[in-house]
């Protein structure tokens, strides 16, 4: 056992080394946009690999859907929530509470399955569980998604929030997602995106917004009654 989780440690590491050596390839979602790859195959093993910043507590991440398979990847109270399910086996692993994940500084997140066992890094602090022993493949017939899911439903995917913030470095199975997007290969498409972090992320109280389009609104989150303060326009 200590073999296999030594060897899949590093495969992990030599996995995200060869990834730095490459150019970073980035992605700015605004809560409604998302990214799809239509893919089918049935693997015993699994790598998944996202770099994001967000001030979101709750966002959705990424996901490889099958029809009773898939495996997940979501912000919930800041914290990272990964879930993979075969069959009817449910595995999930979260980040430490104390690593809260949503302070717009960018972060790392890798995931690899090696035969039963399943490995969640994320910034440095690892993650481990095991599979049953005679679990199957994953099963992957929809594809996947990253920072949102579009039109697509299933009975897992509730009250999905759409990912808001910088996205790079997107691999799953090894096949760059970002940059089958922007190139638009292997049926990839991306909706509602920006190919570069956008700045509008960093922005303060004082800095000035836009309204894009007829139906752009802003809105306010808490009710507040200070007088005195003007809104112009």
């Amino acid at each position: 056992m200590s073999r296999l989780c030594g060897f899949g440690y590093g495969f992990l590491l030599a996995m995200l080394q060869l990834l730095q050596t490459a150019s970073s390839m980035k992605v700015s979602l605004f809560g409604d946009g998302y990214v799809s790859m239509p893919l089918q195959e049935a693997k015993m093993s699994t790598n998944i690999r996202v770099k994001f910043r967000t001030k979101q507590e709750d966002a959705f991440l990424f996901l490889a859907a099958g029809r009773t398979d898939y495996c997940l990847l979501r912000l919930e109270n800041g914290l990272i929530s990964f879930s993979y399910k075969i069959e009817r086996d449910v595995v999930q692993l979260r980040s430490p509470k104390k690593q809260k994940l949503n302070d717009l500084e960018w972060h790392d997140v890798a995931v690899q399955r090696f035969e039963n066992n399943v490995t969640l890094q994320v910034d440095g602090h690892i993650m481990r569980k095991q599979l049953p022993n005679d679990l199957a493949a994953l099963n992957v017939h929809f594809g996947t998604f990253l920072g949102g899911v579009g039109d697509f439903t299933a009975e897992f995917l509730n009250d999905v929030i759409g990912f808001r913030g910088c996205i790079s470095d997107v691999f799953y199975n090894n096949i760059n997602i970002i940059k089958r997007a922007k190139d638009r290969t292997g049926h990839t498409t991306s909706t509602a995106v920006a190919w570069t972090c956008s700045n509008e992320f960093d922005g303060g109280v004082q800095d000035s917004i836009s309204f894009l389009s007829n139906d752009s609104f802003a809105l306010m989150l808490k009710e507040s009654h200070a007088e005195g303060r003007n809104v112009s326009i």
